[in-house]
């Protein structure tokens, strides 16, 4: 397996992923917020075709490039919502496992935050979209909707390895181990920290 950074300047440094077999193939897109000729070029020169793009947080995320990548690609759309800005969606929802393109991709649910929230897991690999960036929950929303995040993210992570890798929306990757030991947001609430 091989795993690519795909960094979207114009839209805050925000990362996509591709997600492809170590040959040419099929691979997954991992939250695309547009879709450049960068972009492109990564596709096409590692004879890559993308044929599923996961969406983590479909109404936190700037997907410009949905409709340009449909029309280069027979790619099918997997999240919460029945369709993205017009486009038909194979619905997924939390605990799903799916075959995609020969990996097992389990859909992790952040149900307690959001019904509509949820994070991939590929191998040790968890994409988590806008719900953490390195040391941080999510920025937006209330007080309330971040504390409701942080219990989501601390009860998923317990149940990961802490070599387990996220890649996040914004920002830089991390490990389970990282941020349940040194993400403030994440700390265990009965320690008497608060958020």
């Amino acid at each position: 397996m091989r795993l690519f950074t795909l960094n979207v300047e114009q839209h805050e440094a925000e990362n996509s992923y591709l997600i492809a077999p170590d040959d040419a193939g099929d691979a997954i897109l991992v939250d695309p917020t547009s879709f450049t000729v960068s972009m492109l070029r990564t596709v096409e020169d590692n004879r890559l075709y993308i044929r599923s793009i996961l969406l983590t947080h479909p109404r936190e995320l700037r997907m410009s490039g949905i409709g340009t990548i449909l029309k280069v690609y027979d790619a099918t759309l997997y999240a919460t919502y029945p369709n993205i800005h017009g486009y038909p969606t194979s619905r997924v929802q939390g605990n799903d496992t799916l075959d995609l393109s020969g990996f097992q991709v389990k859909v992790v649910p952040l149900e307690e935050y959001s019904r509509h929230a949820v994070m991939f897991s590929v191998s040790s690999f968890l994409f988590c979209g806008p719900a953490i960036s390195a040391g941080i929950v999510a920025e937006n929303g209330t007080q309330i909707e971040r504390m409701l995040l942080a219990e989501a993210l601390r009860k998923q992570f317990k149940q990961l390895s802490p070599t387990t890798l996220l890649f996040p929306l914004h920002g830089p990757p991390s490990t389970v181990e990282a941020e349940l030991t040194l993400n403030r947001d994440l700390s265990d609430p009965s320690d008497g920290d608060v958020l």
